[in-house]
């Protein structure tokens, strides 16, 4: 669903509301409604109450333009050279400053008239402040807030807008005849040229119109309540028509004088082109003339009527000589609002004016569909509504008249409101965002310096126990070492006795080998010290990478020389050493522990001379877990470690 719009529009007998919707490129009528301000014994209702009551058979919505019979206003038509925006805007303030109010409030509005010339034609409608601000106050009483206060002839144009009824050059003349006003408007081809308010309307023809032109629903709007007799002009309208006088058109005598006046003034022909041969033949041919009916007005309407056109015929020569045109040649007249029911009137206005007078329907150009379905009884009283409507610059009409006359003070109000106050208010949210912005950064600062110092100090706590745990570990290498030394020399006598022991012990089953020399190699030290055979090149087993947790206890160097009685075979030598080495490696002290590692298994070339011959063996003594040594161990075992008098 789109956005809708509410035309509003306030007369004196009746308020009319219409509501469209733009739907994409296509302006939708979303429904009309009207309701009488004067209840059926004619007591006036208050307006509130009647707009309510409106708003409960349509509703508004947001969006709400209105224009009030009860505020009257005043059109003023001012010349300029082409300006700049300022210092026009400031030249149009201070031309229209001499109708403020005692409190130096002003409610005006300007349009500009597109028309050629080197002067600039400025339309400018003005009202009473007071008068406006009591149309505020019952609107806002009635839940409308914030609506445009519009002109309604100037409205009533832009009802137009969505199908012309002239082209190009053509003028024609919209004439809306209310209850005791008549607007009137003259416009061309999208261009409204000007606009005007008389104070005569249906209410001035002394009897109501026929049965047949009546609504059966409801009383005609054109019925007199009051005095046949008419009302004075408003003040603003004899100070518009003084103020004519003085603008160059003394010679167009005022409307309230009589007819020949008016007479006069139709009879020249530079005033006013109306001539039979506009309608394509003589005024007395009756099918040359358009006709609502074959009705006539009667004798008793008939002065009414010459009334309303005398003052349409003084407006149309007040246009003439304010937009200081030469001639304004009328293609039509377009007849809208209640007076529009007169029977005869159309036919009459055709006769006068020679063009042809037709009723204006304001929902032509609108989509079909839509309008099919919500087009009220009489459209054309709803010619101003419509147009209150299509002034919203949500339907996008570029020729759409929109003026606004409420006072300076609301506008400047509003503005503030909606548009001036947003800047100051993102100033406001700029300046407290630098506020906070400011604190975090503070924040984040001293966070940052916090950091920077827990930092330092973690540094140096850091700096100082990485030294602490170099020292430390320098310290743990020295105690390992220590230590390393410690039970390689408890293990080394211990190694030794289990050596010897173990020589012993076998010499009883190999007497024919003699042991020469015993020696130690890296026995009681724990380094990897190159042994005398290595630094000889002899062949040696490769070296044990100890561990962390282990010791190497170092090896021995085995000796000797074997020697037979008798000669023996070669087989029977090389089993007896064979048996020896084998003897030697696998003996334990207590049958479970072993002394020997068979990793560093060694083996020397022997040299064999007849019955005897020389070997050397080198036994690697197996290295101490240090995880399985505790010194209560290491003392047990060396007192339970036999002694060579004991083991004999």
């Amino acid at each position: 669903m789109g956005t809708t719009v509410t035309g509003l529009d306030i007369g004196h007998r009746t308020a009319r509301a219409c509501v469209l919707e733009r739907s994409g490129k296509r302006i939708r009528l979303r429904g009309c409604a009207q309701v009488e301000r004067f209840a059926h014994s004619g007591e006036p209702k208050p307006l509130p109450a009647v707009l309510a009551e409106l708003d409960a058979k349509l509703p508004f919505g947001s969006r709400v333009v209105c224009a009030s019979g009860d505020i009257g206003a005043m059109v003023r038509f001012v010349s300029t050279l082409p300006l700049p925006p300022d210092r026009l805007a400031r030249l149009l303030r201070l031309e229209l400053s001499q109708h403020v109010d005692a409190s130096g409030d002003l409610a005006a509005d300007t349009v500009v008239i597109p028309i050629g010339g080197d002067e600039i034609v400025h339309c400018c409608v003005l009202a009473q402040p007071a008068q406006v601000y009591s149309a505020l106050v019952d609107l806002r009483e009635a839940g409308v807030s914030a609506p445009q206060i519009h002109f309604a002839p100037a409205a009533a144009f832009n009802a137009t807008l969505p199908l012309p009824p002239v082209r190009d050059e053509e003028l024609a003349l919209l004439i809306d005849i209310g209850p005791t006003t008549t607007g009137i408007t003259l416009f061309g081809d999208e261009r409204m040229l000007a606009c005007r308010q008389i104070p005569i309307g249906s209410e001035q023809f002394s009897e109501p119109p026929s049965d047949d032109a009546a609504k059966p629903e409801r009383p005609s709007p054109s019925s007199p309540t009051g005095p046949a007799t008419p009302e004075a002009p408003p003040a603003a309208v004899d100070a518009e028509m003084d103020r004519t006088t003085t603008d160059r058109v003394s010679a167009v005598k005022p409307p309230h004088e009589t007819e020949a006046a008016a007479g006069d003034v139709l009879g020249d022909d530079e005033l006013l082109v109306l001539h039979d041969d506009a309608l394509g033949g003589s005024a007395a041919d009756p099918a040359s003339v358009p006709r609502a009916g074959a009705v006539a007005l009667d004798a008793s309407r008939m002065r009414a009527a010459e009334n309303l056109y005398g003052q349409l015929a003084s407006s149309i020569a007040w246009f003439k000589a304010q937009l200081k045109l030469k001639t304004i040649d009328l293609k039509a007249v377009h007849l809208a609002g209640a007076g529009s029911a007169l029977i005869g009137l159309d036919t009459y206005l055709s006769r006068r004016f020679g063009v042809p007078a037709t009723l204006f329907d304001p929902f032509a150009g609108l989509d079909e569909a839509s309008v099919a379905g919500a087009r009220p009884e009489r459209s054309c009283e709803y010619v101003s509504a419509a147009g209150l409507a299509l002034s919203d610059p949500l339907f996008g009409l570029k020729h759409a008249v929109r003026l606004d006359l409420r006072p300076e003070a609301v506008v400047r109000r509003d503005l503030w409101r909606s548009t001036l106050i947003w800047p100051f208010a993102a100033a406001a949210c700029i300046a407290i965002a630098a506020v906070f912005a400011c604190a975090t950064f503070f924040q984040q600062h001293s966070a940052d310096r916090e950091s920077l110092e827990n930092y330092s100090r973690y540094k140096s706590e850091y700096e100082g126990y990485k030294t602490k745990l170099a020292a430390l570990e320098r310290e743990k290498d020295e105690l390992s070492l220590d230590l390393r030394g410690i039970a390689s020399r408890i293990y080394a006598g211990r190694d030794l006795l289990y050596t010897i022991r173990a020589l012993k012990e076998r010499t009883e089953k190999s007497k024919e080998l003699w042991v020469t020399l015993l020696e130690t190699v890296s026995v009681g030290q724990d380094a990897d010290t190159l042994g005398e055979e290595e630094r000889k090149g002899n062949e040696v087993a490769a070296k044990r990478e100890a561990a962390d947790i282990a010791i190497d206890r170092g090896a021995v160097d085995i000796s000797g020389k074997v020697k037979f009685d008798s000669n023996p075979s070669e087989e029977k030598k090389n089993q007896l050493v064979s048996d020896w080495r084998k003897w030697i490696k696998e003996w334990t002290p207590d049958g479970t522990t072993a002394i020997f590692d068979e990793v560093h298994e060694h083996k020397s070339k022997s040299t064999v001379v007849a019955q005897e011959f020389r070997f050397s063996e080198r036994f690697h003594f197996k290295p101490t877990d240090l995880s399985q040594v505790t010194a209560d161990r290491v003392i047990t075992e060396v007192k339970a470690a036999p002694s060579d008098g004991q083991k004999k």
